[in-house]
């Protein structure tokens, strides 16, 4: 028989938000866990991680919970894992019925206290969504500019779109021809044109910004301020 857990939300006048839970788990051993008592605690955990950070005029939220490897073979007395748990928490804002809202937690249950730690959390809301298409859109403004051959005195006014670091620019080793995918459609396939890899990154965390494009333009700047398999950030001066 499949089980597993899943959350309705209401709430209240004072926007206080409330869950009522019921068990849906896959394992045996998760059927016998997620008694009364369990789901309780689940759901105060839940209410005190979704308090105030669920958007104004949010509805329809419904949380998912399950295990986070739900298999048999993971409900061994000594498993390390058969207490985590994936929790998936979801709602609508206003009538943009296609735009459901989330917030995605890993937990971890703890038996011998009998409470839920937080392992990780990743919210999926509108603003967030829009942070991210905006900043999508910057890095790729950057990457065509270098690719149309812009001046060096315009990349080093680049900056991160996540923390404002100066942006740094990475050149392919030894800066050997690269062939460009023709975008078009083909009419000889003969045709190539060379050009030179780069990589473009927050000079402060890569994990920010780490993209890779090619230019075919010949760029003076790149060839008088790196050497062969080098890089700088383009707000040092050039030699």
């Amino acid at each position: 028989m499949v089980w597993g857990l899943q959350c309705h939300a209401v709430m209240s006048r004072k926007e206080r938000l409330r869950l009522r839970v019921w068990p849906l788990l896959w394992t045996r051993y998760h059927v016998r866990l997620a008694d009364r008592a369990w789901r309780g605690k689940l759901a105060r955990f839940m209410e005190k991680r979704l308090h105030g950070k669920v958007p104004e005029g949010a509805w329809g939220v419904r949380c998912v919970v399950r295990g986070a490897y739900p298999a048999e073979k993971h409900m061994g007395p000594n498993s390390a894992v058969k207490n985590h748990f994936d929790v998936v928490c979801s709602w609508w804002r206003g009538w943009r019925l296609w735009e459901r809202e989330s917030c995605r937690t890993a937990v971890r249950y703890v038996p011998a206290s009998g409470e839920f730690l937080l392992r990780s959390e990743e919210w999926s809301t509108r603003e967030l969504l829009e942070v991210k298409q905006r900043r999508k859109q910057a890095v790729s403004a950057m990457l065509d500019r270098i690719i149309a051959g812009c001046p060096l005195s315009e990349v080093e006014s680049f900056s991160c779109p996540v923390c404002g670091a100066p942006m740094s620019v990475d050149f392919a080793p030894e800066r050997e021809p690269v062939d460009f995918e023709m975008e078009c459609e083909p009419v000889d396939f003969e045709l190539e044109r060379e050009g030179t890899r780069f990589l473009l990154s927050c000079s402060e965390d890569a994990r920010h910004v780490h993209q890779e494009a090619i230019t075919e333009h010949s760029l003076d700047w790149w060839t008088e301020a790196s050497t062969p398999g080098g890089s700088r950030s383009p707000r040092e001066p050039p030699r």
